[in-house]
């Protein structure tokens, strides 16, 4: 996605698909991640407010919904893929 978007990009759907994108990878992993973290060695205590793990799992959903949903910006990027417009997001 870097290569995309480069080092000054300038403002279009594609740089907008592009960074969307990378944004749902890094969202779904890092859910995937802090779910592992609580699974393994950390158990009940992971939950109680205060916990590094409670706050990384608490803070990584709401990626899931800011400013695309995973879902939204994989519709923007096949309608922008397929030439249908997209300028509503």
């Amino acid at each position: 996605m870097l290569r995309i978007v480069g080092d000054d990009p300038a403002p279009s759907m594609e740089t907008i698909a592009a960074v969307m994108a990378a944004k749902r990878e890094i969202a779904i992993a890092g859910i995937e991640i802090c779910d592992i973290a609580m699974e393994l060695g950390c158990g009940g205590i992971a939950f109680f407010k205060g916990s590094p793990i409670e706050r990384a799992y608490r803070d990584v959903r709401a990626a899931k919904f800011h400013p695309f949903t995973p879902e939204a910006t994989l519709l923007h990027a096949g309608r922008l893929a397929i030439g249908v417009p997209c300028d509503e997001v």
